[in-house]
C-alpha cells in the first residue's frame, strides 16, 4: 500500500460504536471505505480508530492499524480534533506526515478526485486541504434574532439586493480533507484552518455527495447511485435489518 510521494499519507477512519441516527452504519459502511483504500493505493497507513471491538475486529481482518478510543473521546462532545490529537500522542505519526479523515458515512468516494488533492500536497505542501461545495443558503440571507431587543438583525450587515452582488458563498464539506499533523494545533474543532487550501467541487459534484447518517438517506443514496448501492446491498447478509432499508428481494 506504500505510496511514492516524499511525505507519508495516512488514512484515519473515526468510528464510534454509538449511533443514534442509524445505529450500526459504522460497522454495515465500513467495508465500502475499506475497498476504497485497497483498490485506490493511495495511502501508505490507516488507522482506525474506535471504540467498537467488532470494528476493530474488522479492521485487523483488513490489515489496518487500530487505535482503542479512549471513552471521553467517544461522546457527542468530543470533537474529530480530539480524536487526531490523541492519534498523535498516541501513535508513531510523523510531524510531517498528513492525516487523511476518511468518514464512513461518505459512502461514495472517487479515486480520481483524491489522487488530485494528493498531487496538490504533493506540489503545495498546504498545512491542510478541504474540499468545498456551494453554500446551501447564502449568508447574506440570514438573520438572527437580538436577544436583549427582540429585535431582527443580519448576521452579516449589508444592504445588497441584487443576487448577482453577491460574494461568492461557500461551506466546507469533509469529502476531501488532509491536515498535516504539526498543523493541527491551529486548526478549529473541525480540523479546518484559516489557511487550508479549498478544493472547490460545482453544484454537480455537491449533488453526487451522499452522507448515509439517517434511513432516508439510502433513498438519497440508491437515487444518486443505483448501481453502488445495489451491490452494497447484495453484500450484506439477508437478516440485516437497518432502519428505512427495505429487505433484499429474493
Amino acid at each position: 500500500m506504500m505510496t511514492d510521494g516524499c511525505c507519508r499519507h495516512i488514512a484515519i477512519i473515526p468510528g464510534r460504536a454509538g449511533s443514534k441516527g442509524l445505529p450500526g452504519k459504522n460497522r454495515y459502511l465500513f467495508d465500502l471505505t475499506a475497498d476504497f483504500i485497497q483498490e485506490s493505493h493511495l495511502f501508505d497507513r490507516v488507522i482506525v480508530t474506535s471504540d467498537d471491538q467488532v470494528l476493530l475486529e474488522m479492521a485487523q481482518r483488513q490489515g489496518f492499524e487500530i487505535r482503542a478510543r479512549p471513552p471521553e473521546l467517544c461522546t457527542d462532545e468530543a470533537s474529530m480534533k480530539q480524536v487526531f490529537e490523541d492519534l498523535v500522542a498516541n501513535m508513531p505519526i510523523k510531524p510531517d506526515d498528513y492525516l487523511w479523515f476518511l468518514a464512513l458515512t461518505l459512502v461514495f468516494k472517487d479515486a480520481d478526485d483524491f489522487r488530485h488533492a494528493k498531487d496538490i500536497i504533493e506540489k503545495e505542501r498546504p498545512s491542510s486541504l478541504c474540499s468545498f461545495i456551494p453554500a446551501g443558503s447564502h449568508p447574506y440571507y440570514c438573520w438572527r434574532v437580538d436577544e436583549k431587543t427582540g429585535h431582527m438583525e443580519r448576521f452579516i450587515d449589508h444592504d445588497l439586493y441584487r443576487r448577482q452582488d453577491l460574494p461568492d458563498a461557500w461551506e466546507e464539506y469533509p469529502y476531501l480533507y488532509s491536515i498535516r499533523a504539526d498543523s493541527l494545533d491551529q486548526a478549529n474543532s473541525n480540523l479546518i484552518r484559516g489557511d487550508v487550501y479549498p478544493v472547490f467541487l460545482d453544484q454537480g459534484q455537491a449533488e453526487r455527495m451522499v452522507d448515509v447518517d439517517e434511513p432516508k438517506d439510502f433513498i438519497t443514496w440508491e437515487r444518486t447511485h443505483p448501481h453502488h448501492f445495489h451491490e452494497w446491498r447484495e453484500r450484506l447478509a439477508d437478516d440485516v435489518d437497518l432502519p428505512g432499508l427495505s429487505k433484499k428481494k429474493s
